[in-house]
């Protein structure tokens, strides 16, 4: 499922800028945080490999929708000589999930059995939530602070 993901991800990137370009990165988030929790749910059902790998083709298209937004919030809400920084510590979390996601999943798995992949889709489908209830407010954010920057610039240049 990871080669079959990687390959996706290979070719679905070059097409993925074009679908969501003007769109609003909350909207967007909202479908990848849907999109994922879909690919999650249907590994409840899944009994084969045919419906494993589709369930891998839905998060992970999920997943690439996600990637161009998520950079540009991470970038835009950062301040300019931090936004390295911010965009190393975001994308931290992708290796220490892979640290703790074996021993929590494993445990979902144990205590929840199939139960635990509509939990996790649960979960997303909230992330979708949130991400459509934060967006205004954080565009708004971004909106003032270019405003700012953009005053503070031209006061600098006029002197």
């Amino acid at each position: 499922m990871t080669a079959l993901g990687g390959a996706l991800i290979v070719v679905g990137q070059l097409f993925v800028p074009g679908l969501i370009d003007g769109r609003r990165k909350d909207r967007v988030l909202a479908l990848s945080m849907v999109v994922t929790a879909a690919g999650f749910a249907v590994l409840a059902v899944a009994d084969s490999l045919p419906v494993h790998l589709a369930a891998a083709v839905v998060w992970t298209v999920g997943g690439m929708l996600a990637a161009p937004p998520n950079a540009a919030i991470n970038s835009e809400l950062a301040p300019a000589l931090l936004r390295g920084r911010y965009q190393a510590v975001f994308y931290l979390s992708f290796p220490a999930a892979s640290f703790v996601a074996p021993a929590l999943g494993g445990a979902g798995l144990e205590l929840f059995g199939s139960g635990h992949w509509i939990i996790v889709a649960a979960v997303g489908l909230a992330g979708a939530g949130l991400h459509l209830v934060a967006g205004p407010a954080r565009e708004r954010r971004v909106a003032g602070k270019f405003v700012h920057s953009d005053e503070t610039s031209v006061r600098t240049r006029s002197r």
